[in-house]
């Protein structure tokens, strides 16, 4: 069972007033510079505590290669049995990441951060998927929603069990939809947990 945490999780407040407006190549401080509005987004540094909480747990017990931090969601792909599908994905994550825009099934051969749970799935690499997202996180398309086996409210549910489940860790920024003022927040998880391990994580 692979854990993956998404940053923007902690952005779940306000991260619908730009969601659609930023991608890979168009970030959200991009955006703020056009719009002030979106100079003063609000972060949940109660959250960002509860989770720096599960991932110090998750670090005493997991060994230094089962624990990964990554620039974008797609670069989980790498940390999954290829072509086995025998891996349950647990994803912390504003976003369902299942798919947001129609691609054919003959066009899976490639992935991005907003469709990588349905190209694991396409391609057998995955059997269960469990989506802990926020009361403002969109669902899928009906015709994907049988993919999701369960669907949890973050605030509304404690993350304690998930210790003894876990088998290996990935923590992602997406930096596009976590203003730049916030990126020391992600940093110093890795930070954390590199002395923790005796090395250094690098995600970019």
């Amino acid at each position: 069972t692979i854990l993956s945490i998404d940053f923007d999780i902690c952005m779940w407040r306000d991260i619908e007033l730009y969601n659609t407006m930023v991608n890979s190549y168009r970030l959200i401080d991009d955006i703020a510079e056009k719009y002030p509005a979106l100079q003063n987004l609000r972060f949940d540094a109660t959250l960002y505590n509860r989770l720096t909480s599960l991932i110090m747990k998750l670090a005493r017990k997991l060994p230094v290669n089962k624990i990964h931090f990554i620039n974008t969601h797609e670069d989980i792909v790498p940390f999954l049995n290829n072509g086995k599908k025998d891996n349950k994905v647990i994803n912390i994550d504003h976003h369902h990441d299942i798919c947001y825009h129609p691609i054919a099934d003959d066009k899976w051969d490639s992935v991005g951060c907003g469709n990588w749970v349905k190209y694991l799935f396409m391609n057998n690499m995955i059997d269960k998927y469990v989506h802990i997202g926020d009361k403002l996180s969109a669902m899928p398309f009906p015709e994907d929603q049988h993919l999701v086996t369960e669907f949890l409210d973050i605030n509304e549910n404690s993350l304690d069990h998930l210790v003894d489940e876990i088998d290996e860790l990935c923590i992602c920024l997406s930096p596009a939809w976590v203003p730049s003022q916030y990126h020391g927040l992600f940093e110093a998880w890795a930070t954390a947990l590199g002395v923790m391990k005796n090395t250094k994580y690098k995600y970019k």
